[in-house]
C-alpha cells in the first residue's frame, strides 16, 4: 500500500540525484571548455606565427629583407587571412574583452583574454605575446644587414604582464 509520505520521497529522490549530477557534472563541463579553449588559443598564435613567416619569407624574397614597418604594424593587418575573434587594437588603459585577441600597438604584444579562465580576480585569463624580429645574421652569419628575416612570437613574461595590468586595472575601476 502506497502511503502519501511515500509519494512525497519519489521526487525529493529525484531531485537529489539531479542535483548530484550536476555537482558533478559542471566542474568536469568546465574543465572541458578550459582546456578546448587554451588548445584554440594555441593553435591560434601558431597559425598566427606561421602566418607570419610565410610572410616575411615573401618579403625577404622579394625585397631582400623586411621593412622595420613590421614590427609596428598590427601583426594581423599583416596576413591574408582574418581571425574571426579578432577584436582590434587596445588602447592603453583598457582591458581585452574575454574570448578576443587584441594587439597592444604601445607594447607590440599581442593579447588574448581567456573566455573559460580567470574568473577569479587574482587571475585575469590574459596571455600575451611579444613580436620579436628574427635578425638576418641568425641566417647569413655574420654578413649581417642590419635586417631581420622573420618574426616570432614569443610569450610575454608574466612580471611583465604583471606591470602593465596594475595601472590597467586601476583605470578600469576608475
Amino acid at each position: 500500500m502506497t502511503t502519501a509520505l511515500d509519494v512525497h520521497r519519489a521526487p525529493v529522490g529525484r531531485l537529489l540525484a539531479v542535483v548530484a549530477l550536476l555537482a558533478a557534472g559542471l566542474p568536469i563541463g568546465w574543465r572541458v571548455l578550459q582546456v578546448s579553449e587554451a588548445r584554440a588559443m594555441e593553435a591560434t598564435r601558431e597559425n598566427l606565427s606561421l602566418g607570419l613567416a610565410a610572410r616575411a619569407a615573401e618579403q625577404v624574397a622579394a625585397a631582400g629583407r623586411i621593412d622595420s614597418g613590421w614590427l609596428d604594424a598590427d601583426p594581423f593587418s599583416q596576413l591574408r587571412w582574418r581571425q574571426e575573434n579578432y577584436c582590434g587594437e587596445l588602447a592603453d588603459g583598457r582591458l581585452a574583452r574575454r574570448g578576443c585577441w587584441h594587439y597592444l600597438p604601445q607594447q607590440n604584444w599581442v593579447l588574448y583574454r581567456s573566455r573559460f579562465s580567470g574568473l577569479a580576480e587574482t587571475d585575469e585569463g590574459l596571455h600575451a605575446f611579444v613580436l620579436q624580429p628574427v635578425p638576418d645574421q641568425a641566417t647569413t652569419g655574420k654578413r649581417s644587414r642590419g635586417g631581420f628575416v622573420s618574426l616570432e612570437l614569443k610569450p610575454v613574461p608574466a612580471r611583465e604582464l604583471a606591470a602593465w595590468m596594475t595601472p590597467t586595472e586601476e583605470q578600469a575601476t576608475r
